[in-house]
């Protein structure tokens, strides 16, 4: 493991995590429009959690498929309202919870 630390052109600070195989697993990242972000890859390096605090104080958290969609995000909004969202395969926000059988 190595930890990267990069500022872009743009003066953004970034520290990323990586593996033996200096593929990025966790990566801490500030964007310019001041929300900031944790990506958690897989041992492959694709992105499968994105944990992400808003501007306005909105934060929330993206589980993603091994494509890299979100398919689970659970979020909390300024005032305090929980909200959670479950995507189909094609990002389709679904309209209810699935059932297993």
């Amino acid at each position: 493991m190595r930890a990267v630390f990069n500022v872009t052109a743009g003066g953004l600070p970034s520290l990323r995590l990586t593996d033996q195989g200096d593929k990025d697993r966790v990566s801490l990242v500030t964007l310019a429009d001041e929300s900031a972000g944790v990506l958690v890859a897989d041992k492959a390096g694709r992105p499968r959690e994105a944990l992400a605090v808003q501007p306005d104080g909105s934060a929330g958290l993206d589980l993603l498929d091994a494509g890299g969609k979100a398919r689970l995000g659970l979020a909390l909004r300024p005032d305090g309202t929980p909200t959670l969202t479950l995507f189909g395969e094609k990002g389709q926000v679904l309209p209810r919870l699935p059932v297993a059988h």
